[in-house]
């Protein structure tokens, strides 16, 4: 903006003292039609003025990155300080633990040797583990053979009772079928006892009514013989 005002006021100063040179230098300039040129000048110096605000606002921007990016420079060194001194602290650590390492290898050594004594001792109890194993998967197959062998006759005596309980079914049946027969003619049997107890009584009825018409009709003839005199 300061450079804004000197600029305009160097113009300014120019076309005052182009004033005082005279009247007709004046006329001139008024003929020559430079009003325009002025507003053309002032249109340029707000150009001018806007492009140096930009300017010094991307300035501003710039400084205010540079000292944040100056911050987190400072904040990397700390933490490459940092990282170093882990650095060396994890190589000391290595170090301990290379001896460690070194140490234990030498024990594991001397346990390698302790331990193949230990295994030839576990080697010698596995064959005799598996020997037993030999002879006790022999008595299980005798076993087995026993077992299949009253398995079998097992399973011949259920067989056997499968065809008795199939001959016992069978014999059942039968005596159901009789049964349901023997049902069948009792119910007939009764039906015709039932009939013929109905036709005695109608003979023992067809009898009385024969008598009844014998009486009616020898006491109509003792009565026609009465009255007759016959």
């Amino acid at each position: 903006m300061n450079k804004k005002i000197v600029v305009s006021g160097l113009i300014i100063g120019g076309l005052v003292l182009a004033g005082i040179a005279g009247k007709n230098f004046a006329d001139d300039i008024l003929l020559w039609g430079g009003e325009d040129n002025i507003k053309q000048i002032n249109h340029n110096l707000e150009s001018l003025d806007k492009a140096l605000e930009n300017k010094e606002q991307n300035i501003s921007s710039l400084n205010s990155r540079l000292s944040s990016n100056n911050q987190e420079l400072e904040q990397v060194k700390a933490n490459v300080e940092e990282y170093k001194q882990k650095v060396l602290t994890l190589e000391n650590e290595k170090n301990q633990l290379t001896i460690d390492k070194t140490n234990l290898e030498n024990q594991l050594s001397g346990k390698n040797a302790e331990l193949q004594g230990k295994q030839n001792e576990i080697n010698a109890k596995i064959d005799e583990i598996n020997q037993k194993i030999a002879e006790i998967n022999q008595l299980n197959t005798d076993w087995n053979n026993r077992l299949q062998t009253e398995q079998n006759k097992f399973n011949d005596a259920q067989n056997t009772v499968n065809s008795l309980n199939q001959q016992i079914n069978q014999l059942s049946n039968e005596k159901n079928t009789i049964k349901n027969q023997l049902q069948s003619t009792q119910q007939k049997l009764e039906k015709e006892q039932s009939e013929n107890s109905n036709l005695n009584n109608y003979i023992e009825k067809l009898e009385k009514a024969k008598s009844d018409v014998e009486d009616t009709a020898n006491r109509s003839q003792e009565i026609v013989t009465e009255h007759t005199g016959k």
